[in-house]
């Protein structure tokens, strides 16, 4: 009869069994997948947020990326909170009325892939992607309400202040921003917008440029259909008398 293994020789070949049968699943699976590389699949949660950042970035008239450091839950609602206090400019020419802007602090390899998929302007923000990103999107397009954001903005991340030791003070730095879903700016391009006349404003000065010179031919020919005229054939008339008379 056999002499029986060791409790030690069991467990040993137990471990050794286990091993080659992994090691035989996962050299299948990888062949498997080597042969149909298997559907990314999101969990729900991820799914929504593709979903909802890309509801944002397809019905935003201005979307501007920005990094964001040391911003805590508490500071990300003082922002918010912040930029809903902006007052919205007045509705468009097309009756809609005018929306507030929304500050979403985004996952940035989701971010990333719906804006890589976007195929438009929106797709040059990918390469910013790196880090920790926050989005302000707005469906209203006007340079005073854009002012009044970025100013809410400056405001309320000079007011937080830390009372831990060393604490650092948090930060959102603009990278770049989208137009019209057709332009991408750079910073200094989106301050430039900011500090831009309302589009009613816009319109009065084109008007104006368009009617001047014609307003200067009506005052011409004003002129001349009137005493102006008169007074120019008169002095004509008096020159050729002058002329006619003999010299003394």
């Amino acid at each position: 009869m056999p002499p029986r293994p060791s409790l030690q020789a069991v467990r040993r070949y137990a471990t050794v069994a286990a091993d080659s049968a992994a090691a035989a699943a996962s050299s299948s699976s990888s062949s498997a997948v080597a042969a149909e590389p298997a559907a990314r699949v999101y969990t729900d949660r991820k799914a929504f947020l593709h979903q909802y950042y890309g509801h944002l970035v397809r019905r935003s008239q201005l979307l501007l990326l920005f990094t964001h450091d040391n911003l805590s839950v508490a500071d990300s609602r003082t922002l918010r909170t912040a930029i809903a206090a902006v007052p919205l400019p007045k509705a468009a020419d097309d009756g809609a009325p005018a929306e507030r802007a929304a500050l979403t602090i985004a996952r940035t390899g989701l971010l990333r892939n719906v804006v890589a998929a976007d195929g438009g302007a929106a797709a040059s923000l990918a390469p910013h992607l790196n880090g920790q990103a926050a989005l302000l999107t707005s469906p209203t397009l006007s340079p005073k309400y854009l002012s009044g954001v970025l100013a809410a903005i400056d405001r309320s991340l000079k007011k937080v202040q830390r009372t831990e030791d060393n604490a650092k003070q948090p930060a959102l730095t603009l990278v770049a921003g989208v137009l019209e879903g057709n332009r991408v700016l750079t910073p200094a391009a989106i301050k430039d917008v900011s500090k831009l006349p309302e589009l009613d404003q816009l319109r009065a000065q084109l008007v104006g440029l368009l009617e001047q010179p014609g307003r200067q031919l009506i005052g011409v020919l004003s002129q001349a259909g009137g005493g102006a005229l008169v007074r120019t054939l008169q002095g004509l008339e008096q020159g050729l008398k002058d002329k006619e008379q003999p010299s003394a």
